[in-house]
């Protein structure tokens, strides 16, 4: 049957990977999810001075983004960047020039 792809090949990995959610905050999980892409994970500030703050669990503190939300929309705005018709109107915008 065989894949589709080559399963040794780098390129199409992502560069970095953005962990948002409960997962998140355990480095053990966010070392392994680095591990497996070989790239280095980026956690949004928000989440750690949340998780520093009170340890709520899977609940967000007071005044701080929900992770999930906050996850879906980065995942909008790169889908935005990538649109063509854009302000830039490349289609080529998305998170890497802001996170």
């Amino acid at each position: 049957m065989g894949l589709p792809f080559d399963p040794y090949d780098y390129a199409p990995l992502p560069s970095r990977i953005l962990a948002t959610g409960a997962a998140a905050n355990f480095p053990s999980i966010a070392n392994l999810e680095g591990g497996v892409f070989n790239a280095p994970m980026l956690v949004p500030t928000t989440q750690i001075d949340a998780e520093q703050i009170v340890p709520h669990g899977n609940a967000p503190a007071t005044g701080f983004p929900v992770r999930a939300a906050l996850g879906g929309a980065y995942v909008a705005r790169w889908v935005w960047g990538k649109k063509k018709g854009t302000p830039t109107r490349t289609g080529r915008g998305g998170l890497e020039g802001e996170v």
